[in-house]
């Protein structure tokens, strides 16, 4: 077996392990939804708005700091999670029945 075969079989492998992840992610981010939508009804009830800046920043914060431990680029996850945190709140907007307010 030459050289080129066993580097694409050792990068086959790692791709299959970023498959795995992307897999993963893609899990965590429905879970995520899920619990977004018990965020909409306790919003429901108890009439809070769908915005609420000081969480949106608490959660920037937190996830920067994790990426310092993690090494990774902490203005990468930040763009990552506000573009989550744009999406849920958009979401949010489109479910959330003021009629029961």
């Amino acid at each position: 077996m030459d050289n080129s075969t066993e580097n694409l079989s050792g990068l086959d492998k790692v791709r299959t392990d970023i498959d795995r992840i992307n897999d993963r992610i893609v899990e965590l981010l429905a879970e995520r939804m899920k619990l977004a939508e018990i965020v909409v009804e306790e919003k429901r009830k108890t009439g809070l708005p769908i915005v609420n800046k000081e969480r949106e920043e608490k959660i920037i914060r937190s996830v920067r700091e994790k990426a310092r431990t993690y090494d990774i680029d902490e203005d990468y996850i930040e763009e990552i999670f506000r573009s989550i945190i744009r999406h849920t709140i958009e979401w949010e907007n489109r479910n959330y029945d003021t009629e029961h307010v």
